[in-house]
Protein backbone atom coordinates (compact mmCIF):
# COMPACT_ATOMS: atom_id res chain seq x y z
CA UNK A 1 0.00 0.00 0.00
CA UNK A 2 2.45 0.16 -2.04
CA UNK A 3 0.74 1.78 -1.43
CA UNK A 4 -2.41 1.90 0.21
CA UNK A 5 -0.51 0.15 3.40
CA UNK A 6 2.73 0.08 1.52
CA UNK A 7 0.57 -1.41 -0.97
CA UNK A 8 0.30 1.20 -3.81
CA UNK A 9 4.36 1.32 -3.94
CA UNK A 10 3.57 -1.19 -6.73
CA UNK A 11 2.40 1.45 -9.12
CA UNK A 12 5.40 1.76 -10.30
CA UNK A 13 7.78 -1.67 -11.27
CA UNK A 14 10.51 -3.56 -9.36
CA UNK A 15 14.05 -3.93 -10.65
CA UNK A 16 17.32 -5.03 -9.84
CA UNK A 17 19.28 -7.83 -8.30
CA UNK A 18 19.27 -9.96 -4.90
CA UNK A 19 21.75 -8.46 -2.80
CA UNK A 20 24.81 -10.12 -1.52
CA UNK A 21 24.97 -10.48 2.38
CA UNK A 22 28.56 -11.14 2.07
CA UNK A 23 29.07 -7.67 0.34
CA UNK A 24 26.93 -5.37 2.55
CA UNK A 25 28.16 -7.04 5.48
CA UNK A 26 31.86 -7.92 5.72
CA UNK A 27 33.65 -5.47 8.41
CA UNK A 28 30.65 -3.23 9.11
CA UNK A 29 29.62 -1.97 12.52
CA UNK A 30 26.73 -4.04 14.04
CA UNK A 31 23.55 -3.64 13.27
CA UNK A 32 20.72 -2.24 16.05
CA UNK A 33 17.69 -1.51 14.61
CA UNK A 34 16.29 -4.19 12.09
CA UNK A 35 12.87 -2.40 10.01
CA UNK A 36 10.79 -4.37 7.85
CA UNK A 37 8.66 -2.99 5.25
CA UNK A 38 4.61 -3.85 6.12
CA UNK A 39 3.17 -4.43 2.57
CA UNK A 40 4.65 -7.51 0.43
CA UNK A 41 6.51 -8.39 3.70
CA UNK A 42 4.89 -8.84 6.95
CA UNK A 43 1.46 -8.80 4.83
CA UNK A 44 0.60 -10.03 1.92
CA UNK A 45 -2.58 -8.26 0.27
CA UNK A 46 -3.17 -8.49 -3.50
CA UNK A 47 -3.72 -4.11 -3.46
CA UNK A 48 -2.54 -3.52 -6.88
CA UNK A 49 -5.40 -6.35 -8.64
CA UNK A 50 -8.04 -5.32 -6.47
CA UNK A 51 -7.69 -1.46 -6.76
CA UNK A 52 -7.04 -1.45 -10.46
CA UNK A 53 -10.33 -4.25 -10.78
CA UNK A 54 -12.61 -1.65 -8.49
CA UNK A 55 -11.15 1.10 -10.07
CA UNK A 56 -11.24 0.84 -13.60
CA UNK A 57 -15.05 -0.62 -13.17
CA UNK A 58 -16.33 2.45 -11.41
CA UNK A 59 -14.22 4.73 -13.85
CA UNK A 60 -14.67 2.39 -17.27
CA UNK A 61 -11.35 3.24 -18.23
CA UNK A 62 -8.22 1.30 -18.59
CA UNK A 63 -5.50 0.18 -15.89
CA UNK A 64 -3.23 2.02 -17.41
CA UNK A 65 -5.33 5.58 -17.12
CA UNK A 66 -6.10 4.50 -13.37
CA UNK A 67 -2.55 3.70 -13.03
CA UNK A 68 -1.12 6.72 -14.00
CA UNK A 69 -3.60 9.67 -12.51
CA UNK A 70 -3.29 7.92 -8.97
CA UNK A 71 0.45 7.49 -9.15
CA UNK A 72 0.72 11.57 -9.70
CA UNK A 73 -1.69 11.59 -6.14
CA UNK A 74 -0.26 9.04 -4.19
CA UNK A 75 3.16 10.48 -2.38
CA UNK A 76 1.13 13.20 -0.84
CA UNK A 77 -1.90 10.92 0.29
CA UNK A 78 1.38 8.67 1.55
CA UNK A 79 2.95 11.54 3.34
CA UNK A 80 -0.21 12.99 4.71
CA UNK A 81 -0.63 16.21 3.06
CA UNK A 82 -3.94 14.71 1.72
CA UNK A 83 -7.28 13.45 3.17
CA UNK A 84 -8.23 10.88 0.97
CA UNK A 85 -11.54 12.85 0.11
CA UNK A 86 -9.47 15.16 -1.47
CA UNK A 87 -6.98 12.65 -2.91
CA UNK A 88 -10.49 11.40 -4.52
CA UNK A 89 -11.66 14.73 -5.61
CA UNK A 90 -8.04 15.01 -7.70
CA UNK A 91 -8.29 11.81 -9.07
CA UNK A 92 -12.14 12.37 -10.86
CA UNK A 93 -10.72 16.02 -12.09
CA UNK A 94 -7.87 14.40 -13.27
CA UNK A 95 -9.77 11.35 -15.07
CA UNK A 96 -12.57 13.81 -15.85
CA UNK A 97 -10.27 16.73 -17.49
CA UNK A 98 -8.79 13.58 -19.50
CA UNK A 99 -11.93 12.89 -21.35
CA UNK A 100 -12.55 10.11 -19.41
CA UNK A 101 -15.77 9.21 -17.06
CA UNK A 102 -17.19 11.94 -14.61
CA UNK A 103 -17.17 10.03 -11.39
CA UNK A 104 -18.03 11.61 -7.98
CA UNK A 105 -15.91 11.69 -5.51
CA UNK A 106 -18.25 10.19 -2.47
CA UNK A 107 -18.28 6.87 -4.76
CA UNK A 108 -15.11 6.28 -3.58
CA UNK A 109 -16.19 6.10 0.34
CA UNK A 110 -14.40 3.41 2.30
CA UNK A 111 -12.81 2.27 -0.69
CA UNK A 112 -9.00 1.63 0.75
CA UNK A 113 -10.76 0.39 3.73
CA UNK A 114 -12.45 -2.62 1.43
CA UNK A 115 -9.64 -3.56 -0.63
CA UNK A 116 -7.10 -3.59 2.05
CA UNK A 117 -9.64 -5.76 4.92
CA UNK A 118 -11.59 -8.14 2.53
CA UNK A 119 -7.78 -9.61 1.24
CA UNK A 120 -5.12 -8.81 4.28
CA UNK A 121 -3.42 -11.75 4.85
CA UNK A 122 -0.67 -11.65 8.11
CA UNK A 123 2.66 -13.64 7.11
CA UNK A 124 3.02 -15.15 10.41
CA UNK A 125 6.31 -17.13 9.74
CA UNK A 126 8.08 -12.94 8.87
CA UNK A 127 6.44 -11.98 12.66
CA UNK A 128 8.06 -15.33 13.83
CA UNK A 129 11.22 -13.62 12.01
CA UNK A 130 10.87 -10.39 13.59
CA UNK A 131 10.48 -11.69 17.08
CA UNK A 132 13.44 -13.82 17.06
CA UNK A 133 15.50 -11.08 16.01
CA UNK A 134 14.35 -9.08 18.68
CA UNK A 135 16.97 -11.07 21.20
CA UNK A 136 19.76 -9.39 18.82
CA UNK A 137 18.11 -5.98 18.05
CA UNK A 138 15.65 -3.34 17.74
CA UNK A 139 12.78 -4.57 15.33
CA UNK A 140 11.10 -1.96 13.49
CA UNK A 141 8.41 -1.36 10.85
CA UNK A 142 9.38 1.22 7.86
CA UNK A 143 6.09 1.73 5.89
CA UNK A 144 4.45 3.61 3.30
CA UNK A 145 0.84 3.74 4.37
CA UNK A 146 -2.55 6.10 4.28
CA UNK A 147 -4.12 6.65 7.18
CA UNK A 148 -7.39 4.44 6.48
CA UNK A 149 -4.69 1.73 6.81
CA UNK A 150 -2.71 2.27 9.47
CA UNK A 151 -6.10 2.28 11.76
CA UNK A 152 -7.00 -0.74 10.06
CA UNK A 153 -3.38 -2.41 10.81
CA UNK A 154 -3.58 -1.59 13.93
CA UNK A 155 -7.05 -2.92 14.19
CA UNK A 156 -5.87 -6.07 13.25
CA UNK A 157 -2.63 -5.94 15.68
CA UNK A 158 -0.24 -6.09 12.71
CA UNK A 159 2.28 -3.62 14.09
CA UNK A 160 1.81 -4.65 18.20
CA UNK A 161 5.61 -6.65 17.58
CA UNK A 162 7.76 -3.57 16.32
CA UNK A 163 8.70 -0.33 17.94
CA UNK A 164 9.24 2.08 16.78
CA UNK A 165 6.71 2.21 14.37
CA UNK A 166 7.10 4.30 11.37
CA UNK A 167 4.31 5.18 9.52
CA UNK A 168 4.89 7.82 5.99
CA UNK A 169 1.33 9.19 7.13
CA UNK A 170 2.75 10.24 10.28
CA UNK A 171 5.98 11.38 9.52
CA UNK A 172 5.15 13.06 6.97
CA UNK A 173 7.69 11.84 4.45
CA UNK A 174 7.90 8.36 2.60
CA UNK A 175 10.21 5.75 1.11
CA UNK A 176 12.34 6.44 -1.07
CA UNK A 177 12.46 9.71 0.11
CA UNK A 178 16.04 10.38 2.88
CA UNK A 179 13.91 12.34 5.35
CA UNK A 180 12.18 9.03 6.10
CA UNK A 181 15.00 6.91 6.61
CA UNK A 182 16.38 9.47 9.08
CA UNK A 183 13.25 10.01 10.59
CA UNK A 184 13.10 6.27 11.19
CA UNK A 185 17.10 6.25 12.75
CA UNK A 186 16.36 8.79 15.15
CA UNK A 187 13.44 7.08 16.14
CA UNK A 188 14.98 4.39 16.69
CA UNK A 189 17.68 6.08 18.47
CA UNK A 190 20.73 4.68 16.74
CA UNK A 191 22.90 5.78 13.54
CA UNK A 192 21.77 4.95 10.28
CA UNK A 193 24.83 3.06 9.52
CA UNK A 194 23.63 0.53 12.04
CA UNK A 195 20.28 0.16 10.68
CA UNK A 196 18.78 -2.70 8.54
CA UNK A 197 16.33 -2.30 6.06
CA UNK A 198 13.78 -5.30 5.00
CA UNK A 199 11.94 -4.60 1.65
CA UNK A 200 10.27 -5.77 -1.13
CA UNK A 201 10.85 -2.68 -3.40
CA UNK A 202 14.32 -2.08 -4.71
CA UNK A 203 13.85 1.28 -4.97
CA UNK A 204 13.27 1.86 -1.57
CA UNK A 205 16.77 -0.67 -0.57
CA UNK A 206 18.58 0.90 -3.39
CA UNK A 207 17.73 4.80 -1.25
CA UNK A 208 18.51 3.18 1.74
CA UNK A 209 22.21 2.11 0.98
CA UNK A 210 22.77 5.94 -0.05
CA UNK A 211 22.20 6.97 3.22
CA UNK A 212 24.32 3.95 4.54
CA UNK A 213 21.26 1.44 5.76
CA UNK A 214 22.07 -2.13 5.38
CA UNK A 215 19.61 -3.86 3.27
CA UNK A 216 17.72 -7.06 2.48
CA UNK A 217 15.42 -7.50 -0.58
CA UNK A 218 12.57 -9.74 0.59
CA UNK A 219 11.52 -12.77 -1.86
CA UNK A 220 10.93 -15.87 0.06
CA UNK A 221 11.01 -16.28 3.83
CA UNK A 222 13.22 -18.81 3.40
CA UNK A 223 15.77 -16.64 2.18
CA UNK A 224 15.34 -13.87 5.17
CA UNK A 225 15.58 -16.60 7.78
CA UNK A 226 18.84 -17.60 5.62
CA UNK A 227 20.32 -14.29 5.87
CA UNK A 228 19.62 -13.03 8.87
CA UNK A 229 21.13 -15.93 10.17
CA UNK A 230 24.47 -15.13 8.43
CA UNK A 231 24.29 -11.59 9.87
CA UNK A 232 23.94 -13.24 13.76
CA UNK A 233 20.87 -12.07 13.70
CA UNK A 234 19.10 -15.11 14.33
CA UNK A 235 19.60 -18.42 15.98
CA UNK A 236 18.75 -20.99 14.11
CA UNK A 237 17.79 -21.58 10.34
Amino acid sequence: MHSPADCLECLSPEFGEQRSVGRLFKGRRSIRTVFFDVGGVVIDAPMMANFLKYGTEIFGCRDEDLHRVTAQCLPALERGELKSEEFWDSVCTAMANAGLKEVPAWRFKGFWEGILEDNLSVNQAVIDIARRVKGHATVGILSNVIHEHAKLLQKNEVYQHFNPVVLSCKVGARKPEAAVYQKAAELSKTTMDRCLLIDDDERNLTAAEKLGYRTLHFSEVDDLRMSLYKMGLLEGK
